[in-house]
């Protein structure tokens, strides 16, 4: 993807009205950007600081085309956002970080994987579930790690 240049005056589109979606805004602002934030919540964080508040869930397709035709630039705030609106927005828009790392962290046990396979060292991980939800073949126990 071409890198592009953002001047200010325009848009930023941030998927997640969070407190990171706020951070991001209030700073862009103070850079003479506006904002436009895409988060299912009506009165987010990111929102009460934004030019722009497209209220929906983070899968329509709708409010993804809409913060596309409204943004100079998309990024996201945090993981849980959808992939197929992540997809929309990379083929339809700029979004310069595109889907892949979003696919990553999305799982933090792929990610921590990841990071290990680059050479960072992390602390082991194991996963925890909620027994309750488990549904053991016969003859197999599971024990608690604590």
């Amino acid at each position: 993807m071409k890198q592009k240049t953002i001047l200010p005056g325009e848009t930023i589109g941030i998927l997640g009205g969070g407190q990171l979606g706020r951070m991001m805004a209030i700073a862009a602002k103070q850079m003479g950007y506006r904002t436009a934030v895409l988060d299912p919540t009506e009165d987010n964080p990111c929102a009460q600081v934004s030019d722009v508040s497209i209220v929906a869930d983070y899968g329509d397709p709708d409010a993804a085309k809409k913060l596309g035709e409204q943004s100079a630039v998309i990024t996201y705030e945090f993981e849980n956002v959808d992939l197929n609106t992540v997809s929309y927005l990379q083929n339809h828009a700029y979004l310069p970080q595109g889907r892949r790392l979003l696919e990553i962290t999305k799982n933090r046990l792929n990610e921590k994987e990841r990071l290990n396979r680059q050479a960072f060292r992390l602390r082991p991980t194991v996963l925890s579930v909620r027994l309750k939800n488990w549904k053991l073949p016969c003859g197999r126990s599971v024990s608690r790690p604590f």
